[in-house]
């Protein structure tokens, strides 16, 4: 909402960093706050429809908002996001609660069950597992690839392809909309297959989709901006249940925190790196070329934990 009122770089700085403590802090504690409701067996699945969720907004949005910059300007559109972000968290603050009501098949995660270790605690000890490490660092490379696409690809369209300024809007709904096919296929192939293999799949699409976005044009560089949305939809729930099936589902939220933060830092810095790239190259294409290698590097991170077996819930 501030932003509509931002009048210097520092101050729509500001303002945005503002909302992104707000995404993230809402982020974490859904994710955690579903896996106690749910079980081993489902929890791929059950993670993946409710962050089906955030891939209807980017299609929303997307589409949206821009049908009201035409119509107003740009002050209007970052009104409208405010507007609906009150909304949405008026509604959370009727819908949402801690555990389910008078539901004796979760009877194992009453609160009254819940670890009494202090959070200082778990921090050392999850810094101190490989595993945490290894899904950590892929999760910020995870990061670090999916937000560049997102942060130039409708400047690139329009700037190097010559795609008109609705047409490239029309990319980010495609990766909604791939988002959501992504989501409600992997989610609950994971399951299945296992949640490592899943997000190694995850890297491979979102790798292959970023290289392609370097070198493809008209309704090739959609198809591949779809194949990269069906890694980057899938990818947010499945490290999500990572954390419950590899550690203990009561510190599902601080582990999915701290990842966050690994997130943050991928999200920060590949910007900055690839715009630094961008300029430097005259060209963007380097950017997803860029993107394409984090995903890469992510996928050679997961690899050590392929075999590892995930812990019951008992």
């Amino acid at each position: 909402f501030l932003m509509a009122y931002s009048t210097s770089i520092l101050q729509a700085s500001l303002f945005f960093t503002l909302a992104g403590i707000g995404s993230a802090v809402c982020w974490a504690p859904t994710m955690a706050l579903a896996q106690r409701w749910t079980s081993s067996k489902h929890r791929g699945k059950t993670l993946a429809f409710i962050d089906v969720g955030s891939a209807c907004g980017i299609v929303g949005t997307s589409t949206i908002i821009p049908l009201i910059v035409t119509a107003y300007d740009w002050r209007s559109g970052w009104i409208s996001l405010g507007a609906l972000a009150f909304a949405v968290a008026f509604l959370n603050l009727l819908t949402v609660q801690n555990y389910p009501e008078e539901q004796p098949e979760f009877h194992e995660i009453s609160p009254r069950k819940q670890t009494t270790d202090p959070v200082s605690v778990i921090y050392m000890s999850l810094l101190r597992d490989v595993r945490f490490w290894l899904i950590g660092l892929a999760y910020l490379l995870t990061g670090f690839s999916i937000i560049i696409p997102f942060t130039f690809l409708s400047t690139y369209a329009v700037e190097e392809l010559s795609f008109a300024y609705e047409a490239s809007t029309r990319l980010i709904t495609a990766i909604g909309v791939g988002a959501i096919i992504g989501k409600i296929t992997l989610g609950p192939l994971s399951d299945k297959i296992g949640r490592i293999k899943v997000m190694m799949i995850c890297a491979l699409l979102i790798s292959g989709g970023s290289l392609g976005m370097a070198y493809g044009q008209g309704i090739g560089l959609v198809i591949l901006t779809v194949v990269f949305s069906f890694g980057y939809g899938a990818a947010w729930s499945m490290y999500a249940a990572s954390a419950s099936d590899y550690f203990s589902k009561k510190s599902s939220g601080s582990i999915i925190g701290l990842w966050t933060v690994f997130l943050g830092v991928g999200s920060i810095i590949s910007p900055v790196i690839a715009g630094w790239i961008a300029d430097n190259t005259g060209t963007l294409s380097w950017s997803f070329v860029l993107a394409a290698a984090g995903g890469v590097v992510s996928l050679l991170l997961l690899m050590p934990m392929w075999r590892l077996l995930p812990i019951s819930d008992s």
